[in-house]
């Protein structure tokens, strides 16, 4: 859950920040793009689901096979569906960033990038006073058994 909403921000500004991008070049071409159009043809959601078989349903039909294929259906569908609200919000997100070029969304990115960085090391940290902890130990060790030796060897 921690990682999932800033990467879904993440991902949301990227999307804008491409929009921006893709303004900033047509800006620099001296070219006028149709982003809709733009959009349209270049973010396609292309998920073709499986075929639809026609389950006859009879006195001998396997009602695990039937079962089975009613789930995968369902689970197709649903598929298809996140598959394609995904696409049409990238869409969305990238012509509002071609559209709104004044916004600075690198800002934003920069935020959550930032906020990757310390929760990676939130996570590592329980990781690290055991790890000091042993290296601590090896030196200290180390260190008495060079105290031992001086003191043999004087």
């Amino acid at each position: 859950m921690r990682f999932t909403i800033p990467l879904i921000l993440m991902v949301v500004f990227l999307l804008m920040f491409v929009g921006q991008q893709i303004n900033e070049g047509d800006i620099d071409n001296d070219k006028i793009r149709n982003i809709k159009n733009f959009t349209e043809t270049n973010l396609v959601w292309n998920f073709t689901t499986q075929a639809e078989d026609n389950i006859n349903i009879s006195e001998d039909t396997d009602w695990e096979l039937l079962r089975a294929k009613r789930i995968s259906r369902v689970i197709y569908k649903f598929v298809d569906f996140v598959g394609f609200s995904f696409m049409e919000l990238g869409k969305f997100f990238v012509e509002f960033g071609y559209n709104n070029p004044q916004y600075d969304f690198e800002l934003f990115i920069s935020l959550i990038k930032w906020y990757f960085i310390i929760l990676i090391l939130a996570i590592i940290s329980p990781l690290l006073i055991p790890l000091i902890a042993i290296i601590y130990l090896i030196v200290a060790g180390c260190k008495r058994l060079y105290n031992k030796y001086i003191k043999k060897t004087k």
